[in-house]
């Protein structure tokens, strides 16, 4: 058999031991066992090491066999972590670490023993005397050098010599010699091998029997009524002899009765020349998180470093008090104030540790030996068998608490908060908490409160329960991302969700921030319930890191588990602060889509008795022709921009995986495609002549396109979409027709128009992302087809004749032949010079629009706010837009359009100024429903109307509708760029939008200035068209 296996691929998998901080080197043998092997014969016998080896899985029969044919000596074998014990040869250490399957040679190191008023001081008697709570029931396990049953204090219940029938100590394992002693036990039958363990259990569940204090009061542990099993594990061998006594406590902890429900140990490893690293994943450390893992709640002690020594203290924490389950504990003295002994974290992976701090100083509690002396100890071996006893008298309020919420909901959420640097001048003089404030490195979440504890968990009802909705969030290092604590802003608002189990709920929610009181949190549920639930963080809380606590609360004698998150709250407001509104419940979006609808309704009954008026001014055909026109451009646009373009491709693209930079990109491509195919189609309508069919093909067209869709993946969906675009340019023909009926009245024609349709596709706009989110994308390609069926019928019914240019054909059946050379730049050059000036001031004010409004859905989706309310934010800016189209159309007409291309600019400095500085999503939300395109567009097709003659009407319309397109697309690509740049930079999503709409209102400033230079030049001349 070869002593070495070189190739052992199992260590390139990611496991504890790619981590393990006491193996820095990397070669599989911890470097305490390296550093001890150099150490000739002072810590081992002679060509002999005891070495715990440890297997990327349960070592098997095999395994076993496999080391014992070397002559290496198994002493055990664990049963609930992947190792075993050994003596080898010193020459067969490295060989062995090479061996398949096995991942690290460890140290068996050495355990050693971490060494009236504190129970008045903890505030235990609190417990005893208003509830009558004795820890009765529950069985505590010392894993320790031994107890010593034969002291008064720790032999029976009653303290009553005559009755043998409530003996103390209800089972007696040795370890070391692998014996289960007796169970239960009569006095003398349980030894303590040390001193240690006997102390430990006074303060644990002593009775205090036997020697007074000089006041006359009694040495009673915390517990006096809970029951002792002795798990003799040290100190006259090793760790293996720890392990073997944990292993046992997990076997047994149901077989003893009453059951073990607390095992707790205040021992640590012993300490060599230098400091060992400790992440938690040392063999000990292994073995007590799955005693955790079992169902027992265990107890550790920090350790003993002198840790208010400044900077060596800190980072002191021993194993297996680094371990990640158990409860470790820091000492107290008994002014409440941090033992200066007490060891203080970090663990070596950064943890903070310790978990609770408790009284371990000068504390009377049974001497071994004397029958029945009490003798004073000081450390963390004696504040650890203190909590101990208080998770008792806490499992006896209410047994099925499980450990997860012992630790995370009692001691996480209820302990007494302190803060070092109000402790005296020897504890404080070393604050090893760079950034946290709860937990902390020397106190963890605070002082044990055990009336508190027991008050709580008298009331926790297991089958409710609560859990924070908190985003994780990362950070890149070292090429890799870690998750890090969120980060919450100053009065922003954090939600979660919780299950009642058809319980009632009388009082609801509350949630805690640090150490603030109690808040009622605000319920969101549709049927009060509480399954949805929001919060505001206080403006006066404490920041930094801090823990967040929240329970539900039925009554006042029923609450859920505790459910806590660990946090950094900033001491700075979030521009984007997340508020009700984008939590609104169905039933509150249903409300206001139904005020939507009749706001639409009552909006729209004066815009359609004005378009009758004017409809039914002209001929009967024209008549006709303008109810078919404006129906095929508000179902064309409901489909293809409502639908599709606006609202689905958008949360297609992000679902998909796009960031918000390369949807902007889309935007931008998409844009420029339109803007092209709006001059294109302008073109041929007024070259060719038969608008009619230009109307009817196109819209047959994108029917067809839309039966691909399903079929199609990401990119053709993208290819498709596209297409659609072009073809939709011809949508813009129809109010270039019915422009052309009246000639006198062009404004205001245009308003009622622009109106008339926004009235119609509102609808899409409002339903659109309800109908994404709850059917698909295959259900919004279904409406679109239907939608461009029923436009094609409409172009099929128009009047051909009242269709055609009027200067360019007199009969249907002689069009125009196509002339190709007059779709180029140079049909740009119009009759009235001014024309070129006002395409320039549209196309930058269109740009920031580009910016904001192709990137405000998204913004607003990534901010927090539920889709279907996107889309009802969508529907009023619609129909706040309708209400002013009719009105500034007459405007144009009266005071003059200049001036209302003017306010435009204007209005959307001062808007959009506002809606991209540090303003709440309330206020965004409104700013952006606030109506300012149909200034801008009702005075573009108002003075393209009166500037052009009739035979470039089309051109004129389709110029002026491409140049805004044009400005969407450059804007939609300077966004791009700019939410890419700022990606780069690591910079927080809600920022990069901000910052992007700030930069683009550079452009509404030149547009302000061409705006008034425009309107101060043509005042005059204008007055005359």
């Amino acid at each position: 058999m070869p002593l070495s296996e070189s190739s052992n691929s199992d260590k390139d998998v990611q496991g504890w031991w790619s981590n393990y901080s006491r193996d820095k080197d990397r070669d599989g043998i911890s470097d305490v066992l390296e550093w001890k092997l150099q150490q000739g014969n002072r810590f081992f016998e002679p060509d002999s090491a005891r070495v715990f080896i440890r297997y990327d899985h349960h070592p098997t029969d095999s395994d076993i066999e496999k080391l014992e044919k070397l002559g290496i000596e198994v002493t055990y074998r664990a049963q609930y972590i992947d190792l075993v014990a050994t003596t080898m040869p010193r020459n067969l250490v490295y060989p062995v670490s090479t061996w398949y399957g096995i991942v690290m040679l460890d140290d068996i190191g050495k355990a050693v023993p971490h060494m009236n008023e504190a129970v008045p001081a903890m505030g235990v008697d609190q417990v005893w005397n208003n509830y009558g709570i004795y820890g009765n029931g529950i069985s505590i396990a010392i894993v320790d050098t031994g107890v010593d049953n034969a002291h008064v204090g720790l032999d029976d219940m009653d303290d009553n010599i005559q009755t043998m029938d409530d003996l103390k100590v209800v089972a007696y394992y040795d370890a070391v010699q692998d014996n289960l002693v007796c169970s239960p036990c009569l006095p003398g039958e349980s030894l303590d091998s040390g001193t240690h363990g006997t102390h430990v259990a006074g303060i644990a569940a002593g009775t205090g029997d036997g020697e007074a204090a000089p006041d006359g009061s009694r040495h009673i542990g915390v517990a006096p009524k809970a029951s002792l099993v002795n798990v003799l594990s040290c100190c006259d061998g090793d760790i293996e002899d720890i392990i073997r006594g944990v292993e046992w406590t997990i076997t047994n902890q149901k077989l003893v009765e009453p059951n073990i429900r607390v095992m707790t140990s205040s021992l640590g490893e012993q300490q060599i020349e230098f400091h060992i690293d400790n992440d938690g994943s040392s063999a000990w450390s292994q073995v007590v998180d799955a005693a955790v893992e079992s169902g027992l709640v265990v107890t550790l002690s920090a350790g003993n470093e002198f840790g208010s020594a400044t900077a060596a203290g800190c980072n002191t924490i021993d194993s297996p008090g680094d371990s990640r389950l158990p409860i470790t504990v820091a000492s107290l003295d008994k002014d409440l104030s941090l033992a200066i002994y007490s060891s203080r974290g970090y663990t070596s992976d950064g943890r903070v540790k310790p978990d609770v701090a408790a009284i371990g100083s000068s504390i009377m509690a049974p001497n071994k030996g004397t029958g029945t002396g009490y003798t004073s100890k000081s450390g963390t071996s004696m504040a650890t068998p203190l909590m101990a006893g208080i998770v008792a008298l806490t499992l006896e309020a209410n047994p099925d608490l499980t450990p997860t919420e012992v630790k995370d909901t009692l001691v996480a959420g209820y302990s007494i908060e302190r803060e070092i640097l109000d402790d005296d001048i020897d504890a404080a003089s070393n604050n090893c908490s760079i950034a946290e404030t709860r937990p902390d490195n020397e106190y963890g979440y605070g002082q044990a409160d055990p009336k508190t504890f027991v008050d709580i968990s008298g009331n926790i009802d297991s089958s409710l329960s609560i859990n924070w909705s908190l985003e994780p969030e990362y950070m890149l290092v070292n090429d890799s991302y870690v998750e890090v604590k969120p980060r919450i802003y100053n009065e922003s608002w954090i939600r979660g969700v919780s299950d009642s189990s058809g319980q009632s709920i009388s009082i609801g929610v509350e949630v805690r921030f640090g150490v603030d009181s109690w808040s009622l949190a605000d319920d969101l549920s549709d049927n009060g319930d509480w399954s949805e639930w929001q919060i505001k963080v206080p403006e006066q809380t404490k920041k930094g890191n801090q823990t967040l606590y929240a329970r539900l609360v039925a009554n006042s004698e029923q609450m859920s588990p505790m459910a806590s998150a660990s946090v950094v709250l900033l001491d700075e407001y979030d521009t984007d602060d997340i508020g009700s509104i984008s939590s609104l419940s169905d039933s509150t979006i249903l409300l206001l889509t139904a005020l939507l609808l009749v706001l639409t309704a009552g909006v729209g009954i004066p815009v359609w008795k004005r378009y009758r008026k004017l409809v039914n001014s002209s001929t009967e055909n024209q008549k006709q022709n303008v109810n078919h026109l404006l129906l095929f451009r508000s179902l064309t646009d409901a489909a293809q921009i409502a639908l599709l373009y606006w609202t689905a491709m958008r949360f297609f693209l992000r679902d998909e995986g796009a960031s918000q930079s390369l949807v902007s990109a889309y935007y931008g491509i998409a844009l420029l495609v339109l803007g092209v195919s709006l001059i294109f189609w302008g073109y041929i309508a007024d070259t060719y002549g038969s608008r009619r069919k230009i109307l009817l093909y196109t819209s047959i067209g994108c029917a067809i396109l839309y039966l691909f869709i399903p079929f199609l993946g990401i990119y053709g969906t993208v290819f498709i979409s596209i297409f659609l675009l072009m073809l939709h340019g011809s949508g813009r023909i129809p109010r270039a027709i019915a422009s052309e009926y009246y000639p006198d009245c062009q404004g205001e024609f245009n308003g009622v128009f622009w109106g008339m349709f926004a009235l119609i596709y509102s609808v899409a706009y409002l339903a659109a992302p309800s109908i994404y989110e709850s059917f698909g994308m295959n259900a919004i390609v279904f409406f679109c087809l239907l939608l461009n069926i029923a436009a094609a019928f409409c172009a099929f019914r128009l009047n051909e004749i009242d269709v055609m240019p009027g200067t360019l054909v007199t009969d249907s059946s002689t069009p125009l032949d196509f002339n190709s050379n007059s779709f180029s730049l140079d049909s740009l050059r119009f009759k009235n010079s001014w024309v070129k000036w006002i395409l320039l001031t549209v196309f930058l004010i269109y740009i920031p629009r580009g910016v904001i409004v192709y990137n405000a859905p998204n913004y607003f989706d990534d901010i927090g706010y539920d889709r279907s309310f996107v889309g009802v934010i969508m529907g009023y800016s619609v129909v706040a837009s309708v209400i002013l189209y009719p009105w500034l159309g007459s405007v144009c007409d009266r005071l003059g359009a200049w001036q209302v291309l003017l306010w435009s600019a204007l209005l959307y400095i001062l808007l959009w100024g506002t809606f991209s500085s540090a303003v709440s999503t309330h206020l965004s939300a409104f700013i952006f429903i606030i109506p300012v395109i149909p200034f801008l567009r009702t005075s573009r097709d108002t003075l393209l109307s009166q500037l052009t003659d009739l035979d470039e009407r089309s051109k004129g319309m389709g110029w002026g509708v491409f140049i805004g397109t044009l400005g969407y697309s450059v804007g939609a690509f300077f966004a791009s760029a700019m939410l890419g740049w700022l990606d780069a930079k690591d910079m927080e999503i809600q920022m990069q939008y901000l910052y992007t709409f700030r930069a683009s209102l550079v452009f509404l400033l030149l547009a302000s200035a061409v705006a008034w230079w425009l309107n101060k030049n043509t005042s005059k001349e204008a007055t005359t068209w």
